[in-house]
């Protein structure tokens, strides 16, 4: 079983030709409301290809008004460890213009309670994995430190990066095993971290065997103790 930790959200993007300044609007070209989240999206994938997955995650009350419950159902994605919260979903408010900047808004809704959340009871066994997506540091710092000798634990960094401090990091990395994270959130962390490279995170946690760097059209960096 693959458990995967973190936010489903509705994204709600917009495209306009270009951004206004303070105080002025523009016209929508068109917007899509999409079913998303970086925890449900990387369940989404795992299943798949596969395997049995697990989702791990807060729901508002419009789960079900918003079509997502019929859509998790309708891809076999199991929520028996997902707990509902009396809020709204988390949404992700996108703007792109045409010159292919973006604008991005998080409301985090039902994922505020992270902190709050009590780390469920998973069935262990030798092939089990966590897959932390991006949400609470709390959240993260908990679950990995009651698994990590347990599970194969994967930190996927993402965006939410930005509200991670140099400690969170550094209790998370100590429970990682397979570190993700694309260019822009690498360099967010190495300046966390204080230090220069991602060679320096294998020496700093020992934990660590394998680092993913995705650069978007220029591929992908792994970083592994025998090779680069």
């Amino acid at each position: 079983m693959i458990y995967v930790t973190g936010h489903t959200i509705i994204d709600r993007i917009f495209h306009v030709n270009d951004f206004p300044k303070v105080n002025q609007s523009r016209p929508i070209q068109k917007y899509n409301i999409i079913h998303g989240g970086g925890a449900a999206n990387t369940a989404y994938a795992y299943k798949k290809l596969g395997h049995d997955v697990s989702l791990i995650t807060l729901l508002g009350n419009d789960f079900s008004s918003s079509g997502y419950e019929k859509k998790i159902k309708e891809d076999g994605i199991d929520i028996s460890h997902a707990k509902f919260v009396n809020d709204q979903m988390p949404t992700a408010f996108l703007f792109n213009n045409e010159q292919k900047q973006q604008l991005m808004f998080f409301y985090w809704g039902a994922s505020s309670k992270f902190p709050e959340f009590e780390i469920p009871e998973l069935q262990i066994t030798k092939k089990s994995v966590i897959h932390m997506a991006t949400a609470s540091p709390d959240f993260n710092k908990r679950i990995s430190s009651k698994y990590s000798k347990d599970f194969l634990i994967v930190f996927d960094v993402g965006q939410d990066v930005v509200v991670y401090k140099k400690q969170d990091l550094q209790e998370i990395f100590q429970n990682t095993h397979l570190l993700m994270m694309n260019d822009n959130e690498a360099s967010e962390v190495l300046k966390r971290l204080e230090i220069k490279n991602l060679k320096e995170i294998l020496l700093l946690f020992p934990s660590i065997k394998i680092i993913v760097e995705t650069r978007g059209p220029d591929g992908s960096y792994l970083l592994t103790r025998e090779e680069e």
